[in-house]
């Protein structure tokens, strides 16, 4: 926002000026719920930023001076340097004056963001975060918000113990949450207890929104997102943005996993992230060029990409690995039609014959099998298998990504168990077990159904808020198996079931 005046702010925030020696106020930044943000200098000249805080009672103004100092102590180029803090008139701090605005404001103009600059960026923010956890500092609020901007092509993590002072003045220390709804870590959302995985998994949604521009947990209402991150449900994001290479899409995945499965720190993401900037990864100066103008830099960064993504088709070819050069050269081709070296790439392509007994051609032919199927599991897993077979590891992250995207910690059979009744001897109950065990068409059609209770029943629209859509889907089997009268509860039933008479005992197969 613009700067204010000095009276201008004072009017409509009601927060004084503070005095501090050696800093002068000249405008204002922005403000919210818990203070406001002014434009400072200090005794030699440089501007500053000061943060002052509205809350003056005691306990907090300790808190303020435990949290910052530790904020304070964190040695790293890509975290907003805090320069001095205080307590009187008001808690204050002064930090480094960030010129490029925030990420957010970036991602509102630019969208999904071009895949080098974001790795660039990315980075940028996974050293930042691994220097705090070093230092025993979690952030607890990672969101677009919190990263600034550099004009020389960086990025810092802003408000370092922000969001934790923020917590404990606005909730109870019981059940309460830190953070931004959309941008919480499932064990966050839960208020269980956070450690540098937290982080994490919130750098993980901030990395998925810079590729797709759009939030991977999205819902009508916070509630219902805090809902979705939980239960760990969001689409992949090369699904969104094709043009993203499967590494980059696994790394996405990994970060967005169950605490048990998550990336566990971030020096282990930034090992995971260096060779694919190595790679794909835009320069400094690219990326300012960017911040600068995106719709005239946007060209020059994805031709960077281009160029890394003909190579790894190419180098493919060279090693016969007929199938991934040609799921490469297809993203390029439809992002780049009548790109000459593209081009040329799709005739060589298409002249190259298939590798006899080519097992991640099998595994990428079950990958894009699974996309038509209801119950894509074994065929995903099949995937899996095969190309770990061949030593095709990035087929096979592919296919386990996709697993990871279906359920949580178990599969739908696993979430089913609970709730299958024991099946009944006979022609019925043999078919039905064989339905059952095969978990193709009861579940397909479970699903078709529990979607309609859903639709028009309240009750099981609250249900599903309880137990999610794999309870709602099991309970919507049941019915079918009564309907069929294919359950083993049939005899303690009033003699037929749900929606077909029960035949008579001359003809029944029972």
């Amino acid at each position: 926002m613009a700067d204010q005046t000095i009276d201008e702010r004072t009017a409509s925030t009601g927060i004084p000026v503070p005095r501090i020696p050696g800093f002068t106020v000249t405008g204002e930044l922005g403000r919210g719920g818990m203070g406001a943000v002014f434009r400072a200098r200090d005794s030699r000249g440089e501007e500053v930023a000061l943060k002052v805080m509205t809350s003056a009672d005691a306990s907090f103004r300790e808190r303020f001076a435990r949290e910052i100092s530790a904020a304070q102590r964190i040695p790293s180029p890509h975290v907003v340097r805090v320069l001095a803090y205080g307590l009187e008139p008001l808690p204050f701090m002064v930090t480094e004056l960030v010129d490029s605005g925030s990420l957010r404001s970036l991602l509102d103009e630019a969208g999904a963001m071009p895949v080098p600059l974001v790795l660039r960026l990315f980075d940028d923010l996974l050293a930042g975060l691994g220097a705090a956890h070093a230092e025993g500092v979690l952030h607890r609020d990672i969101k677009p918000q919190n990263l600034l901007l550099v004009s020389s092509g960086k990025l810092k993590v802003a408000d370092f113990g922000v969001a934790r002072l923020t917590d404990e003045s606005s909730l109870t220390s019981t059940g309460g949450v830190v953070g931004t709804p959309a941008y919480m870590s499932p064990e966050q959302a839960l208020a269980e207890p956070l450690d540098g995985a937290s982080d994490l998994f919130s750098a993980g949604i901030v990395l998925y929104e810079m590729l797709t521009g759009q939030h991977p947990f999205r819902a009508t209402s916070p509630a219902a997102t805090l809902l979705r991150i939980t239960k760990l449900r969001h689409a992949l994001a090369s699904e969104l943005a094709p043009l993203i290479p499967d590494e980059v899409d696994t790394l996405v995945e990994r970060l967005l996993r169950a605490r048990t499965r998550r990336i566990a720190s971030a020096s282990a993401a930034r090992a995971a992230l260096a060779p694919l900037l190595q790679q794909y990864g835009a320069s400094y100066h690219e990326a300012a060029a960017f911040l600068r103008d995106h719709r005239a830099s946007r060209g020059t960064v994805d031709a960077r990409l281009r160029a890394a993504e003909v190579r790894n088709a190419r180098r493919a070819l060279v090693a016969r690995r007929a199938d991934v050069a040609a799921a490469t050269t297809a993203r390029l081709a439809r992002a780049w039609p009548r790109d000459a070296e593209v081009v040329a790439l799709l005739r060589d392509v298409q002249r190259t014959a298939p590798v006899k007994d080519n097992r991640s051609a099998g595994a990428l032919a079950l990958l894009n099998r699974a996309d038509k199927e209801e119950a894509p599991i074994p065929t995903l897993r099949e995937a899996a298998r095969r190309a770990r077979g061949d030593g095709d590891t990035v087929l096979e992250r592919r296919a386990h990504a996709r697993i990871l995207q279906l359920v949580d910690d178990e599969d739908s059979a696993s979430a089913l168990r609970p709730f299958s009744p024991p099946v009944a001897d006979g022609a019925v109950g043999g078919l039905a077990r064989q339905l059952m065990s095969a978990l193709s068409f009861p579940w397909r059609a479970a699903k078709a159904l529990g979607r309609g209770l859903v639709g028009i029943a309240p009750f099981f629209q609250d249900a599903k808020g309880h137990l999610g859509g794999s309870g709602i889907t099991a309970i919507a089997l049941l019915i079918l198996l009564c309907a069929a009268g294919s359950c083993a509860m049939c005899a303690r039933c009033s003699g037929t079931s749900l929606l077909f008479p029960k035949p008579s005992s001359a003809s029944s197969p029972r």
